[in-house]
C-alpha cells in the first residue's frame, strides 16, 4: 500500500491524506549499496489526491526491507499527470549541519554518537554501527549525509570506518556487512534475454610466486590454484610478503625471523589463503538481471529464486562451462512496490570491505595525534580492571586446548577464550568464532585495536587488497605499493617520492635548500627530466581531471617545454614581474595601474617595449616604446584617428583623422606647419594658422597642374624711386579657373592709360610713381582728339614730353617692361567673366578667352584704394 502524508507528518500509523494504489502507475524504487535510494512514479493529476502531491510531501511505500518513507523532491505536472521523484527520508539529514567536530579514537558507533551530538539542531534520526574499528576524523562545515557517504572525501565515514549503509526510515545503520548468504545459487547463461554478465577474466591469478624478505623464494617457486586448468593459460603473478623472514644470511640472528622450513611453509600458506579466502583465482564479475524481460523466457524459473534475496546478500553464480563458481553480492536493485517484486537486480563479486582491514597506515598519524603517556596508562588500568574482575567464568581443560567461557556449556557460550598449540584467541560470538583477537604460532597477532607504548619493528605492513596494494613502514621510509609496485615513498629525510609503473622516480615533494643561497630553506615540488607536474580539477561530466596549470619538461606533450595554463590567472592587482632582479625592484612587469583618469593595464619596462612578429626563428620588431617616444616599423592603422592634445581624446584641436566622408584631415586649434629639416633644424615651408589662410615660405611648383577656384593677392614693389614703396592691390574674387601651368619669361609688361592736353604746343606728363626710376625703356602711344600733328619729344625715367602743332587734347598709353625675380609667371585662363589686369578691382569686363603675358593696370581703378608703404 502506497500512502500520501503531509510534509510535517510525524505519525505514520494511519492512512494520512489518502492511499494512492488505485491510480498510481510506473512506480519504481531504486537502491544502490552505499548510494542513492529513491522512489519515482506517475499519477493522474486530477485523480483523488493528485493535487495533494506537492513538494516535501511524504510517501510511504513497500520495499524489500519493509515499508519505507520517501520525501517528494520534484513533482512535475504535465499533460494531465504529475511525475513524482522522491528521496528516502534519510536524505532529510542533508538539511542539518556539522560546524566543527573532531572524532578521535572512536569506533563506528562512537563516531555516529558524536556526530549526532554535533548537529546544529536535534534530529529524530537514530544512529547505530557494529563497526569496532577505531579511527579519527575531523569534520568542518559538512552535512551528515556528506560525512556518511561521500567516498571522495578522505574523512568520510566510508573512508575512515568503512561499512555498508542500511536505511530503515529514521534509523540509520552503518554495518560491517549488510545481508547474508541464504544459499541462493544461479547458473550463468549466455545470450539470455534479460540477463547480462560483465566478467573481467584479466583480473584472475591462478599461479602465485610468493616472495618473502631478502628475496626469499620457495624451492618449487609457485603455489598453484585448483582452478588453474579452468583457464586457457596459467595466470601468474609475483606477490610480495616482506613480513616473512627466514633465519638465513643477514637475518640469521633476527628474533623475528623463522627457521627456513617454517618461513617457506608460511609463504605457501599465505599464497593458498589468497586463493581460498580472497578468491583471486575467480574473475571479477557483474551480473544484471531484468526480471520483466526474463519472464518471457523458459529459463525464468531458474532465476526467479533471486526474488528471495535482499540488498547485500551473497549469491553463488555457477559458470558450468568454465567449471567455476563465483560469489557475487546484491549491490543494487529496482523494485515494483505495487506488485512487491524486483524488476532489476545487479550482482557483483566483492572483496574484503574496509572493516576487514584492522589498521591502515595512512591513518597512523591520526591515531598518534594527542597520544600521551596517560593514554597508555589508562589502557593498562582498564586491562587490569577487566582481568581482575573476571570472576564467574567457566574454565574447561582438554588435552589439546583450554576454554574459558561465560557459560558452562560450549553450545551456549558467547564470550570465549581458546588456547591451543596454534595460538590464543578471543571470540564474542561463540566457540566457533570468529576470533577477533588472536595470537597464532606463526607470529601473527590479530586485533581490532592495539594500545602500545613502543612498537619496535623492521617493517610494518598494512594490506588493502589481494593484489599487493599495501603500505609498508620500512627502515628507509614509509612506502605505498599498488599492484605490488612501489608508487610512493616517504623517505627518512622527509621527502615524499613518487614513482611510475616501472618503479622509476618521477618527482618528489619535500624540504629543499638553495645551493646559491645558504641558509634559505623551503618546500619543493620537483619532477625528473621529461616528466610533468599538473594542478588539476575533477570534471564530473567526463570523470577526468582537467589541468589548470602544468609544468612540462617533455616537449612531445605540447610541442615545447615550459609552464602551461588552461584557466585565468588572477593577480588581484599585483605585478607579474618579468625581470631577473636580486635588488627587489621590478624593472619589467605587467600590472593594473591607477592613472589620474582611471585604472589601466600597464606593460612597464625600464629599457623599452617591443611588439614583434615572428619570422622563422627571428623576432621582427614592428612597434615599440623607447626612452620617451613610441615608434613603428610597419604600417600603422588608426581607424579612430590620432590625437595630440595630451590625453589624445580631442582629435579636432590637435590630431590626424579620417572624416565622415573618408577624407584625411590634419587639424589644429593653433597652427599646422609643413616643415623641412636641414642639419638638425627644421624650416617652415607651409603653415595654416587661421581659418581660410595658407602661408607659404617657398616656391610652389605645380608641375603643369592647375590651381582652380581661387582669388589672388599681389604686391608690387618699386625700389628705384627716391623713397621705396610697396603697392598692394587685391584682385576681386571671380568665378574663374586660373590656370598657372604656363612657364613664363623673366620679365612682365605693365600698361598705364592716361589723358592730357598741350598748351603752347607742349605738355609734361609725369610717370606714375610706381613706374618712376624703373626704366626709360618704355613706350608711349598717343591718340589725339583734333587736327594737327602730335609727338613725344622726350622720355626719361620720371616723365615724358608731348609736343603738337597746335594745342590739342589726347590720351596716351604707357607700356613698360618690369624685370621680375620670379622664374615663372602666371597665364590666366578665364572660363567666366575675366579681368585684363591683376590690378582690376571692380566691375565686369566682357568675357575673354586668353590674356597672355600681360597684366593691364587702369590707374583710374586705384582711386580710393589702400596703399601700403614699406620703408
Amino acid at each position: 500500500m502506497i500512502t500520501l502524508y503531509k510534509p510535517n507528518e510525524t505519525d505514520f500509523t494511519h492512512n494520512g491524506i489518502g492511499i494512492l494504489d488505485n491510480n498510481i502507475y510506473e512506480a519504481e524504487i531504486e537502491e544502490i549499496l552505499n548510494g542513492v535510494y529513491t522512489l519515482r512514479f506517475k499519477y493522474p493529476l486530477f485523480s483523488p489526491h493528485g493535487l495533494d502531491i506537492i513538494g516535501q510531501s511524504i510517501i510511504k511505500a513497500p520495499t524489500p526491507d519493509g515499508e519505507q518513507l520517501f520525501r517528494v523532491a520534484n513533482p512535475h505536472p504535465t499533460d494531465g499527470e504529475v511525475q513524482v521523484f522522491c528521496y528516502h527520508i534519510f536524505y532529510d539529514l542533508v538539511d542539518n549541519f556539522i560546524e566543527d567536530t573532531n572524532i578521535v579514537g572512536k569506533s563506528g558507533m562512537g563516531a555516529l554518537d558524536q556526530v549526532k551530538g554535533a548537529l546544529q539542531y536535534p534530529t529524530k534520526f537514530d544512529f547505530y554501527s557494529d563497526i569496532e574499528n577505531i579511527a579519527n576524523a575531523r569534520l568542518v562545515r559538512k552535512n551528515p549525509v556528506e560525512f556518511l557517504l561521500d567516498n571522495g572525501q578522505d574523512n568520510s565515514f566510508l573512508n575512515r570506518w568503512g561499512g555498508e549503509l542500511l536505511r530503515d526510515n529514521f534509523n540509520v545503520r552503518m554495518l560491517s556487512g549488510r545481508g547474508k548468504d541464504r544459499g541462493v545459487v544461479i547458473q550463468h547463461k549466455k545470450d539470455l534475454i534479460g540477463y547480462e554478465a560483465d566478467i573481467d577474466w584479466q583480473s584472475v591469478i591462478t599461479k602465485i610466486m610468493p616472495q618473502g624478505a631478502n628475496e626469499l623464494l620457495l624451492p618449487e617457486k609457485y603455489v598453484t590454484s585448483t582452478l588453474v586448468n579452468k583457464y586457457v593459460n596459467p595466470k601468474i603473478r609475483k606477490i610480495d610478503f616482506p613480513e616473512v623472514k627466514a633465519k638465513i644470511g643477514d637475518a640469521a640472528n633476527d628474533d623475528e625471523a623463522l627457521p627456513l622450513p617454517d618461513a617457506l611453509n608460511k609463504l605457501r600458506a599465505l599464497a593458498i589463503a589468497m586463493f581460498n579466502n580472497q578468491h583471486v583465482d575467480q574473475p571479477l564479475a557483474t551480473y544484471k538481471i531484468k526480471f520483466q524481460e526474463l519472464s518471457q523466457t523458459e529459463e525464468y524459473k531458474d532465476l526467479a529464486v533471486l526474488q528471495r534475496v535482499y540488498m547485500g546478500d551473497t549469491v553463488t553464480v555457477q559458470h558450468l562451462e568454465e567449471g567455476i563458481d563465483v560469489k557475487a553480492k546484491v549491490v543494487s536493485y529496482k523494485y515494483d512496490p505495487l506488485n512487491d517484486e524486483y524488476t532489476d537486480i545487479t550482482l557483483g563479486n566483492y572483496k574484503e570491505s574496509f572493516t576487514d582491514v584492522a589498521n591502515k597506515v595512512d591513518r597512523i598519524q591520526d591515531n598518534l595525534d594527542g597520544l600521551e603517556t596517560s593514554f597508555l596508562e589508562k589502557a593498562k588500568d582498564r586491562a587490569t580492571d577487566l582481568i581482575n574482575s573476571g570472576f564467574g567464568g567457566h574454565v574447561r581443560i582438554y588435552p589439546e586446548r583450554i576454554l574459558i567461557m561465560d557459560t558452562d556449556k560450549e553450545s551456549t557460550a558467547r564470550k570465549v577464550w581458546q588456547w591451543n598449540i596454534n595460538g590464543l584467541g578471543y571470540s564474542h560470538q561463540g566457540i566457533n568464532g570468529p576470533y577477533g583477537l588472536a595470537m597464532t604460532m606463526d607470529g601473527s597477532i590479530v586485533a581490532d585495536f592495539i594500545t602500545t607504548g613502543k612498537l619496535n619493528a623492521s617493517m610494518v605492513q598494512t594490506g588493502f587488497n589481494e593484489f599487493g596494494s599495501v603500505i609498508k613502514l620500512l627502515p628507509e621510509g614509509l612506502e605505498s605499493r599498488v599492484g605490488g609496485k612501489r608508487r610512493m615513498q616517504l623517505d627518512t629525510i622527509g621527502r615524499l617520492n613518487v614513482f611510475d609503473d616501472a618503479e622509476t622516480m618521477i618527482g618528489f615533494l619535500g624540504y629543499q635548500g638553495k645551493a646559491d643561497m645558504p641558509g634559505k630553506k623551503g618546500v619543493s615540488v620537483a619532477i625528473r627530466p621529461n616528466r610533468f607536474l599538473s594542478l588539476s580539477v575533477y570534471n564530473t561530466a567526463t570523470d577526468y581531471y582537467n589541468p589548470y596549470f602544468e609544468i612540462v619538461d617533455d616537449p612531445s606533450m605540447y610541442g615545447m617545454k615550459g609552464n602551461h595554463m588552461w584557466e585565468n590567472l588572477l593577480t588581484n592587482g599585483y605585478k607579474i614581474v618579468l625581470n631577473k632582479s636580486s635588488d627587489g625592484v621590478a624593472y619589467k612587469y605587467i600590472q593594473k595601474v591607477g592613472f589620474p583618469d582611471g585604472d589601466k593595464l600597464a606593460l612597464v619596462s625600464d629599457t623599452g617595449i617591443a611588439l614583434s612578429r615572428l619570422s622563422g626563428d627571428t623576432a621582427i620588431n614592428i612597434l615599440g616604446i623607447k626612452d620617451d617616444y613610441s615608434y613603428s616599423h610597419g604600417t600603422f592603422y588608426a581607424n579612430g584617428g590620432i590625437g595630440f592634445d595630451g590625453s589624445g581624446t580631442n582629435r579636432l584641436n590637435n590630431g590626424v583623422f579620417k572624416t565622415s566622408s573618408s577624407s584625411l584631415a590634419v587639424s589644429s586649434a593653433t597652427k599646422t606647419m609643413l616643415c623641412y629639416a636641414v642639419n638638425g633644424s627644421f624650416y617652415e615651408v607651409f603653415s595654416v594658422a587661421f581659418k581660410n589662410n595658407l602661408d607659404a615660405y617657398g616656391e610652389l611648383n605645380m608641375h603643369n597642374w592647375a590651381i582652380v577656384n581661387t582669388s589672388l593677392n599681389r604686391t608690387l614693389v618699386n625700389n628705384n624711386i627716391e623713397q621705396p614703396m610697396s603697392f598692394a592691390r587685391s584682385l576681386a574674387t571671380v568665378n574663374a579657373t586660373k590656370n598657372m601651368s604656363s612657364v613664363m619669361s623673366s620679365s612682365e609688361t605693365f600698361t598705364h592709360i592716361g589723358k592730357g592736353e598741350t598748351t603752347d604746343g607742349q605738355v609734361k606728363i609725369n610717370l606714375p610713381i610706381f613706374f618712376q626710376n624703373e626704366t626709360s625703356n618704355y613706350h608711349v602711344f598717343i591718340s589725339k582728339y583734333g587736327r594737327g600733328d602730335i609727338w613725344v619729344s622726350e622720355r626719361n625715367a620720371k616723365y615724358f614730353i608731348v609736343e603738337s602743332d597746335n594745342d590739342i587734347s589726347f590720351s596716351y598709353e604707357i607700356k613698360i617692361v618690369k624685370e621680375e625675380e620670379l622664374s615663372i609667371r602666371p597665364m590666366l585662363a578665364r572660363s567666366a567673366k575675366s579681368r585684363s589686369s591683376i590690378f582690376d578691382m571692380a566691375g565686369d569686363r566682357p568675357e575673354e578667352t586668353i590674356v597672355d603675358n600681360k597684366i593691364e593696370i587702369d590707374e583710374s581703378e586705384y582711386k580710393g584704394e589702400e596703399i601700403i608703404y614699406e620703408n
